[in-house]
């Protein structure tokens, strides 16, 4: 993934640098403008936003990801047969290097207990749907 700056910085700020939060929630401040923060306001979108706005979308869960994997918090890959097997494993090495053995671009992970293994060779964010704010999914790709 890449962060696009899109036209709205009209070239006055190209962030480059993040703080991430102390411990794994929090928001995450540019280094550039600290008082700017990245915020969500929907599915697939990031923004800079005020640090100070009253938004429960500035608000980030911070996950260890394992190495060469990236994990989307409350989004899964909802194509039928798409699943090919599941592990009871809550070890995210063994489920990632299971789907590396098996050329697996993909695999959701539910409360982190078990892990859903999908049959695909290539996924992008764009075919990931959003399922909720509530929801412990996390898809990892």
């Amino acid at each position: 993934l890449k962060l696009r700056i899109g036209e709205c910085s009209e070239g006055k700020l190209q962030p480059s640098r993040f703080q991430f939060p102390e411990g794994n929630r929090g928001s995450i401040k540019l280094v550039e403008d600290p008082t700017l923060c990245l915020n969500h306001p929907g599915p697939g979108m990031l923004q800079l936003w005020s640090c100070n706005a009253n938004s429960n979308h500035l608000d980030f869960t911070l996950h260890s990801e394992p190495s060469g994997w990236i994990g989307a918090p409350h989004f899964d890959y909802p194509h039928k047969n798409a699943d090919a097997e599941h592990m009871d494993s809550p070890d995210l090495k063994a489920v990632t290097k299971e789907a590396e053995k098996r050329g697996y671009a993909g695999f959701s992970v539910f409360r982190g207990r078990g892990a859903y293994l999908k049959n695909v060779s290539h996924i992008t964010i764009k075919e990931l749907k959003y399922i909720g704010p509530t929801n412990p999914n996390v898809f990892y790709f």
